[in-house]
């Protein structure tokens, strides 16, 4: 499974939404985005549409997203090292 986002469907100053095919990544970003005090909230437009939304509020919501973006990038590296790593046979 590959998480892709398909397009950021509001960029206003304080409201974003982002529209991704996957609910996965959508729930990661708005967990990123909750534990930072940040209000967000995932939602589908429409049940049979089978696409989810990230919906974002803040003085700043794209500056917080872009924010998120950067902490899950991190952590995902963070836990992708242990496997990256060279491991010798005995």
């Amino acid at each position: 499974m590959r998480l892709k986002m398909t397009e950021v469907i509001l960029n206003k100053k304080e409201v974003v939404e982002v529209e991704f095919e996957d609910r996965a990544m959508p729930e990661l970003l708005v967990a990123d985005l909750s534990a930072r005090g940040v209000d967000s909230y995932v939602y589908t437009e429409h049940p049979l549409y089978g696409k989810y939304r990230a919906h974002v509020e803040a003085k700043d919501a794209m500056a917080e997203v872009k924010k998120s973006a950067a902490n899950l990038e991190s952590d995902w590296k963070k836990f992708a090292e242990p496997f990256g790593k060279k491991t010798t046979k005995k």
